[in-house]
């Protein structure tokens, strides 16, 4: 099998499995990063607050509601 690349002569061969191993690494560190780094995270509290905002004019809707008439 062949690669689609060739390393140079001076370079040995354990040092292209190094590189690989760290650069799926690299790409592991990459997927596993926090997403408050991407602005997800503010993004996110924004919407928690309005939907506590909302959640709290319901309550107050449903207090002024009558009482359901009981037969």
């Amino acid at each position: 099998m062949t690669l689609p690349f060739s390393f140079p002569a001076w370079m040995p061969a354990w040092l292209g499995l190094v590189l690989l191993l760290v650069g799926l690494l690299y790409a592991l560190a990459m997927l596993a990063m926090p997403f408050s780094v991407f602005g997800v995270k503010s993004r996110l509290e924004a919407i928690e607050e309005q939907l506590d905002q909302v959640q709290e004019e319901l309550r107050i809707l449903t207090m002024r509601l009558p009482e359901p008439l009981r037969a």
